[in-house]
């Protein structure tokens, strides 16, 4: 009998690899091919190399004890993403000082926020004061201006106050003063003032002097020494007093300091002894047209001082002409003679003035320039200016001219003759 051959393991291994290398050929030729390989997005970029946009506005309020860190950008992803502010608990000795971006080569890099250590005394010059509202004044105190504090390493505004007054006191203002490398704070102080003053006041302020007000007398404004100042006291009406004058005060120097001499209602002469001022200069207004006068402006006594009158416009009277007044000696006083409208004469009994000069005319054709004369009107000399006269053929012009006629002057006017 004969024996079988045996499997050796080797044999049995190397059948069932061969089997399954041509199964799988099999499985693939029969499977589709893969699809192709997505192509992946650019990693988002590390860092911004713009600027971040415009900060959110925030409307934090206040809380003690606390510092706001106001909102910011930050770079996330390759995207700004907006991170709100929040409050941080003061630390003694510190002040919070503000991250920024900032642009270095091709980037912006984020500069961390962080507690610096605060400077005990400022380095620098405060800002300018701020305009105070005050209100109007309030009796038996003195305001105090608005200052700049150094407070957390930062300048802080103190607004303005009122403080009692204190009898024999002027408040005395502090100031920042350098000294080194620093400034340092000159408390503000109440001293004891001198009871006079020692030095003349400043010159007077102008002010718009309000216009006439019947029955009442304008007081200008005046320097007052007050609590060891000089504070400025406005205008005001005073009634007038029959028979009296306003005598307005003034500084005088007495030794080493200056007095006051109070204003004072003073009795007034009825009559003037020194001649008035030399008059004004005198603009009439706009013509009022014909059959009107310019009266011209004068000197008026009245309660004991010198007081201008304005000129003005009066309507002509028929048959009338205006006589100005005038102010005239008479023993120690001066009286004024009165202006008035008198008869005026029909005719001069006296000539003309000499003629008034008219500007040069250019030639015109066809015309003929006739210069200027006086002519007799309501009692007076009036110019009547020069005009253009059209030629007549074969004709020429004779010009006017005043003629003494026995006891008066006649106007024979000028005509065209052949």
């Amino acid at each position: 009998m004969k024996a079988r051959p045996r499997l050796t393991l080797i044999g049995l291994l190397l059948v069932g690899m061969t089997a399954t290398s041509f199964a799988q050929v099999r499985d693939r030729r029969r499977q589709p091919p893969p699809p192709p390989a997505r192509p992946q997005p650019p990693p988002p970029p590390a860092y911004p190399t713009s600027a971040p946009p415009e900060a959110k506005a925030e409307r934090p309020g206040v809380r003690r004890g606390h510092v706001y860190v106001e909102g910011r950008w930050d770079w996330q992803n390759g995207n700004w993403v907006w991170i709100a502010g929040r409050w941080e608990v003061e630390r003694p000795g510190k002040r919070w000082q503000r991250g920024k971006w900032e642009k270095q080569n091709d980037r912006y890099v984020w500069i961390a926020d962080t507690w610096i250590d605060l400077p005990p005394y400022p380095t620098e010059p405060p800002p300018p004061p701020r305009a105070d509202r005050r209100g109007g004044p309030r009796g038996g105190h003195v305001w105090i201006e608005g200052r700049w504090d150094w407070q957390n390493g930062n300048w802080a505004w103190v607004p303005g106050h009122w403080e009692r007054e204190k009898a024999g006191k002027r408040w005395q203002a502090g100031r920042w003063e350098r000294k080194g490398d620093r400034y340092e704070w000159i408390a503000d102080v109440w001293i004891d003032v001198p009871s006079y003053p020692i030095a003349e006041p400043p010159p007077a302020r102008a002010e718009r002097r309000p216009g006439p007000r019947r029955g009442f007398v304008w007081i200008d404004g005046r320097w007052d020494w007050q609590h060891g100042g000089w504070v400025w006291v406005t205008g005001r009406w005073e009634k007038e007093r029959p028979g009296k004058r306003w005598q307005a005060g003034r500084w005088l120097k007495k030794g080493d300091r200056f007095e006051w001499e109070a204003d004072v209602w003073l009795d007034f002469a009825v009559h003037p002894t020194e001649a008035p001022p030399p008059p004004r200069a005198d603009r009439p207004g706009k013509g009022r047209g014909k059959n009107w006068v310019w009266i011209e402006g004068r000197w008026d006594w009245q309660h004991g001082t010198w007081v201008w009158l304005e000129g003005r416009w009066e309507k002509e009277k028929k048959g009338k002409r205006w006589r100005a007044g005038r102010w005239e000696k008479r023993q120690d006083r001066y009286e004024y003679i009165a202006d008035a409208w008198e008869d005026a004469p029909e005719y001069p009994t006296a000539p003309p003035p000499s003629p008034q000069g008219e500007p040069a005319q250019q030639p015109r054709a066809g015309y003929l320039w006739v210069t200027g004369h006086y002519e007799w009107q309501n009692g007076q000399y009036v110019w009547i200016p020069g005009h253009w006269e059209r030629q007549k053929a074969g004709m020429r012009w004779v010009d006017g001219r005043w003629e003494r006629q026995g006891d008066r002057y006649v106007w024979i006017p000028g005509a065209w003759q052949r």
